[in-house]
């Protein structure tokens, strides 16, 4: 799921023309996906198409080059899954439709029946995060494929074209939010700054050396309520940060070991170790950080799935009042338990 939702944050919109043949390469994948350039023109062969000026082509020309063009622009995709006999030759490339152009086909108005659009893409494609995040938490996949009412369509397609245009919009906003980070993609909460080793500074107390957040880490993580009145040295020379629980008590030794050149800080306690800590570098200063457990994807789907709630309520209360129960997508809605449950459809 981890790297569905990456995709998301990567989530880039084509908002080009494209020639025809482009255009009719895409539409293939989406009826067919892993198909390779010489499927296609086995399927083709012998049909024509007209570029931009009118000209006729046949359509074995170009088609492996239009489908690399394709993947520069990120509209489609490699399938990864192929053999290892197939990425070791590389003679055969299956090709999928990428998220960007999922994405472009459901915010962009097309002409033709939405059912044309979703089915294709819920059969080819349901695996893909915009489904498993905003729909399938509320149907069963097999119901939505069993149903044939344009007008539960119509309703899919104008919930899923607003959850992309919000998801849009929300990750230019969610890109104004600066939170640092590990590796692994873990948030890092700064506890205080640190001079660094190799730039100079008249003094390293021009540093600031504030001690809230460490305090509040001491509290929250090993329940040290008494760090509220302790007193927290920095020693510059000695890369380290003394911790002292009042009343003094020399046998008691909590100390904060601080080494740039690993990029990590320990915290102990009578020589144990029993906590270490994140050194992000800048310019010119290191910061302390405690690595939280909360990842930045947590954050952004938080974020998304509360821009999108209002689009849920209103998606689920347009099918309950607009469908029928003459209508087979009622009888089919009516009998799936995720919807049953979700909104009380009986």
């Amino acid at each position: 799921m981890s790297a569905k939702i990456e995709s998301l944050l990567n989530l880039s919109v084509y908002d080009k023309v494209l020639d025809s043949k482009s255009l009719e390469l895409l539409n293939i994948l989406l009826k067919r996906p892993n198909l390779s350039a010489y499927d296609i023109y086995e399927i083709r062969k012998g049909e024509k198409y007209y570029t931009k000026k009118g000209i006729s082509r046949t359509w074995y020309s170009s088609i492996r080059r239009n489908l690399e063009r394709l993947c520069e622009l990120k509209l489609v995709e490699v399938n990864e899954k192929r053999s290892d006999e197939e990425k070791k030759t590389n003679t055969r490339k299956p090709y999928l439709l990428s998220i960007n152009r999922i994405f472009y086909l459901i915010s962009n108005v097309i002409d033709r029946f939405y059912s044309e659009l979703i089915i294709p893409l819920l059969q080819n494609y349901g695996s893909n995060i915009l489904f498993t995040l905003f729909l399938y938490p509320y149907f069963n996949r097999k119901t939505l494929l069993e149903i044939k009412d344009e007008v539960v369509f119509d309703i899919i397609y104008n919930y899923l074209n607003n959850v992309c245009r919000t998801i849009h919009v929300s990750l230019k906003s969610m890109h104004t939010l600066i939170y640092q980070a590990d590796e692994q993609g873990y948030i890092l909460n700064r506890l205080f700054m640190w001079p660094r080793e190799s730039i100079p500074l008249s003094s390293p107390e021009s540093i600031p050396f504030d001690t809230a957040e460490l305090i509040n880490y001491l509290k929250a993580t090993f329940n040290w309520e008494w760090a509220n009145s302790s007193r927290i040295t920095p020693i510059y020379d000695g890369k380290m940060v003394d911790i002292i629980n009042p009343p003094f008590k020399p046998e008691e030794i909590i100390r904060l070991l601080i080494n740039e050149k690993d990029n990590k800080a320990q915290l102990m306690k009578n020589g144990k170790h029993i906590g270490e800590f994140v050194i992000t570098t800048h310019d010119l200063f290191l910061s302390i950080d405690a690595r939280t457990k909360k990842r930045k994807i947590d954050i952004f789907i938080e974020y998304l799935v509360g821009q999108c709630k209002d689009h849920t309520t209103s998606f689920l209360t347009n099918l309950r009042s607009q469908i029928k129960a003459v209508n087979q997508g009622y009888q089919l809605l009516s009998k799936d338990e995720k919807f049953v449950c979700v909104r009380g459809y009986r």
